[in-house]
């Protein structure tokens, strides 16, 4: 168990990223470490301990930019290949290491600490007790039902700490998203695809007719759709700028599960 941040726009990826790490902390994590580009470098900080007493951090300009914290139940890779918790490790061990100026993994030496998080606060109803940090909101019946955070609770606050949750429902068809992806066509591929730009000049514009009638570039699957063609094992995908993901046709459990924890314990900006 980790928490992984990652920030790509037009503020300092630092910033963001160690605010990000903070709402996380009442996980109780062993340490952390914050990686940004800042022109053609990449900086890297790591630390062992609390987040919380770091101050006016500052790792380099940049904004694109990644932040990690390590919970104790995260396992590692051993050099001997073998996999463990980190709680479970000897105070000194052999670990895989990524060597970022080789660009390979290498064996390495490491030192386990251990620590408490500082500042935790004890929270007791009726019928739960809660450690969590200051920052960690609640749902609260005020009037109404409010959120508030740790630090701002009264003694006689009513917390809303739902038993448990019962969701009954359908699955949900999801959008489709709309990428690109590029594809090589083999011979039989663009044999295809010079037939079906005859017939199916008016649908694309005069460049592309050109550029695949020389075979200039490989075909995107949105003018193979034009052309009335599907991307069978004549059509090699090898876009080298495009993820290929699957993506969830539908909502199921995992993909409700995974949102659940991301809006309740992550950190998301305005367009999300």
């Amino acid at each position: 168990m980790c928490g992984i941040v990652g920030y790509f726009g037009f503020r300092r990826a630092d910033k963001v990223a160690i605010s990000a790490l903070k709402r996380l902390e009442y996980r109780g994590y062993d340490s952390w470490g914050i990686a940004v580009k800042s022109g053609n470098e990449l900086k890297i900080y790591k630390k062992v301990g609390a987040i919380e007493e770091v101050k006016d951090f500052e790792l380099g300009e940049g904004n694109i930019g990644i932040g990690h914290c390590l919970h104790p139940d995260t396992v590692v890779l051993l050099s001997d290949g073998s996999v463990k918790r980190i709680k479970d490790l000897p105070e000194e061990v052999e670990l895989m290491a990524y060597d970022f100026e080789r660009k390979a993994f290498v064996k390495a030496r490491g030192r386990v600490f251990r620590h408490r998080v500082k500042g935790l606060m004890r929270i007791k109803t009726s019928s739960a007790e809660i450690l969590t940090t200051g920052r960690h909101k609640f749902f609260v019946f005020d009037d109404g039902i409010v959120e508030k955070t740790a630090e701002e609770l009264k003694v006689g606050n009513l917390l809303i700490l739902p038993q448990s949750i019962e969701i009954r429902g359908k699955s949900r068809k999801l959008k489709e998203i709309d990428y690109t992806v590029y594809y090589e066509p083999d011979e039989e591929g663009w044999k295809l695809i010079e037939e079906k730009l005859e017939e199916n000049r008016d649908k694309i514009s005069n460049a592309t007719f050109w550029h695949l009638k020389r075979r200039e570039r490989n075909i995107s699957n949105k003018n193979l759709k034009l052309l009335g063609i599907n991307a069978d094992e004549r059509f090699k995908p090898v876009s080298d700028h495009v993820n290929f993901i699957r993506l969830p046709e539908k909502t199921n459990p995992k993909l409700m599960r995974f949102l659940g924890y991301y809006f309740g314990d992550g950190s998301k900006g305005k367009e999300v």
